[in-house]
Parts: structure tokens; C-alpha cells; sequence
């Protein structure tokens, strides 16, 4: 497991799925901007996104803060061999962490930011719509088609890594 976690390009992965997101995110921001200036919908967009960018930095740094603890568990190895394990076991755990809530915060990013493209395109190329009730449907519409879809991408994923904490979990309450 120690092997898989540091030889795992998770980090650059999620780094591209991230990226991919902003520049889709910001080429349809500027496209709404230029055609419709600041208006309601580019403002909470723009907002929801600035929030989430602060959301997924502050989970991700504390998540590998925790798991920069543990990384010295080859001091213990002189210590006792109990010790030395379960200190690698913490650090294999945190290392899952991180994982876990690098998937978790892509997931809610996507499922947030998303529909938020949805909306922009659809003004785009529909116009605003005229009513509230165009509106709401349009908001609907984009999180059943938009939203959910990232939910349940992610989704697998973040339950292999919940099954794999688990184990690990086990074996620490083994020890």
C-alpha cells in the first residue's frame, strides 16, 4: 500500500481535472461577460467558484499537513517494531486522506461549478431568460444534468478510498 501511495499520480490527476475545470469555468465567464456584462448569474458564478478554490486549499494543505506528521515513521524503527508499524500505518492512512479529500473536493467543485457552465452557456446561446420560472427550470436542469453526473463520477472513487481507510483502520485498531 506504502508503494502504491507514493508511486500514485493522484496529485497531478486531480491537479489536470482542476485546471480543466477553471479554464471551461473562465473561457465561458469571459463569453458571458462579453455578450452580458456583470450580471447576477456571473457574480454568485464567480463567487461560488472564488469560495470553492478557498474551500479545496484549505481542506487539501490540512490534509497533507497531517500527513507531512507522519512521515518519519522509519525514526521509529529503533524504537520497537509495534511502534515503527503503527506510525507507518497512520502515515499510509493519512496518505488515503489526502486521496480521499483531494476526490472529495473535486467532487463538490464539479458539482457546484458545473451547472454554473450549464447556465452561462445556455444564456449564451438562449438568451436570459425572461422569466422566473425559465429560470428555475434552467437551474434544475443543470444540476439533474450537470451536477449529478460529476456526483456519481466521483463517486466510485471516493468509496474504493473510504473501503481502503477502513482496512487500514482495521489493522491500527489490530495493533
Amino acid at each position: 500500500m506504502l508503494d502504491l501511495l507514493k508511486n500514485d499520480d493522484h496529485q497531478s490527476r486531480s491537479n489536470g481535472a482542476l485546471l480543466l475545470l477553471l479554464i471551461l469555468f473562465l473561457l465561458t465567464a469571459i463569453i458571458h461577460f462579453v455578450k452580458f456584462g456583470f450580471g447576477p448569474l456571473l457574480i454568485i458564478s464567480l463567487a461560488i467558484c472564488a469560495l470553492l478554490l478557498v474551500f479545496f486549499r484549505v481542506k487539501n494543505s490540512s490534509a497533507i499537513k497531517e500527513n507531512s506528521n507522519y512521515s518519519n515513521f522509519d525514526s521509529y524503527k529503533d524504537v520497537d517494531p509495534i511502534t515503527h508499524l503503527r506510525t507507518k500505518l497512520q502515515y499510509i492512512h493519512s496518505g488515503i486522506e489526502v486521496k480521499a479529500t483531494r476526490t472529495q473536493s473535486l467532487r463538490i467543485m464539479y458539482f457546484l461549478i458545473f451547472p454554473c457552465i450549464l447556465l452561462m452557456l445556455k444564456d449564451v446561446f438562449q438568451g436570459v431568460a425572461a422569466s422566473t420560472s425559465g429560470l428555475v427550470w434552467s437551474i434544475i436542469f443543470a444540476f439533474l444534468t450537470g451536477g449529478i453526473f460529476w456526483w456519481f463520477y466521483f463517486g466510485r472513487e471516493v468509496e474504493e478510498l473510504e473501503i481502503s481507510q477502513g482496512d487500514v483502520e482495521g489493522y491500527l485498531e489490530g495493533i
